[in-house]
């Protein structure tokens, strides 16, 4: 068997600029353990929940975004945890 037939092809990515709310949030929606970090067409690294998890050891960053991109806690607004509006 070759990793062709097992890849994931339409792979989601974050940027090096890009805040560790969003990685987080995005392993979270499409239900993965790490995302590319990409600069341009190039790849530079890897970010995983692993990674998160072990600067925020709480983990309150990560276990307040659901599978869908929401905040748990319901915020109607600005969620201080995904940094972004959850409507």
């Amino acid at each position: 068997m070759r990793v062709s037939e097992i890849m994931t092809t339409q792979v989601k990515t974050v940027s090096p600029s890009d805040t560790i709310q969003k990685a987080a949030e995005i392993m979270k929606r499409i239900d993965c353990g790490s995302v590319p970090v990409m600069d341009n067409d190039r790849a530079v690294g890897m970010v995983t929940d692993r990674d998160i998890r072990g600067r925020f050891p709480s983990q309150v960053l990560y276990d307040k975004i659901g599978r869908d991109g929401q905040c748990q806690d319901g915020c109607p607004g600005s969620c201080q945890y995904h940094g972004r509006s959850s409507s």
